[in-house]
């Protein structure tokens, strides 16, 4: 007797009904552009989206521009808690409440969350409040803060390469506070390089990752073979 096949994960993606496999066949073989598109077509594609966006407000009996379309859960798991921490800073509540069971769509905001939170007021970085280099700058001024930070890229660099992934974040915004400290000092207080001087904790990430899989020294390699055929 042939065993019968029972889906039990619809939670997580579910069977696509014909009635919306019909609907969709338009927009995926006729009205298929980009809806921020200026031809024709594309004009046609945000025709269509404009619509659906007024069917589904009008179900959820809100207004259209209060619906957003995303790729599905994980992006409008993201897009709920960053949009609700921010929304709730603004009003002074800065607690959200979840628990283990959640899915790491959730979990995983809600850390990246945290760890903003616990590096705020984040030094040297552009923020509503504070958007944009002091008005007394000057070109000497650049070029004193500028020295005052050429050691801290070396050092981020070298941080990349001998910190655990864990261990890198807390060691390059240790290392930032100091040389952002090193740079108001030069500058007698004047902050010329915001944002400059923690933008090197995804690049020193990244370049980590490259390294430990071996792509930067295959290709050194190559290019070292090639120099001496």
């Amino acid at each position: 007797m042939e065993k019968q096949f029972i889906y039990a994960d619809n939670a997580a993606t579910t069977k696509m009904s014909d009635i919306a496999v019909q609907a969709m066949l338009p927009y995926l073989q006729e009205i298929y552009a980009n809806a921020s598109s200026v031809h024709l077509l594309g004009q046609r594609s945000a025709a269509a989206l404009f619509s659906a966006r007024q069917q589904a407000a009008q179900v959820l009996n809100c207004a259209p521009k209060e619906v957003f379309f995303t790729s599905g859960g994980s992006e409008a798991d993201n897009q709920a808690l960053i949009s609700a921490a921010a929304l709730g800073k603004k009003q002074g509540k800065c607690h959200i409440v979840s628990t283990a069971m959640e899915h790491h769509a959730v979990l995983h905001t809600l850390e990246a969350l945290e760890q903003e939170a616990r590096t705020t007021p984040k030094p040297g970085l552009v923020d509503a409040r504070n958007c944009g280099s002091h008005p007394d700058m000057s070109l000497p001024l650049l070029l004193r803060s500028a020295h005052a930070l050429a050691g801290y890229f070396a050092q981020c660099a070298a941080l990349g390469f001998d910190c655990a992934e864990e261990e890198l974040f807390p060691a390059l915004q240790a290392a930032g506070v100091h040389a952002e400290a090193d740079m108001l000092a030069a500058t007698s207080g004047v902050n010329t390089h915001k944002g400059a001087v923690f933008s090197l904790d995804a690049l020193t990430q990244e370049e980590r990752q490259i390294i430990a899989d071996g792509c930067l020294i295959n290709h050194y390699k190559n290019h070292r073979e090639e120099e001496t055929c």
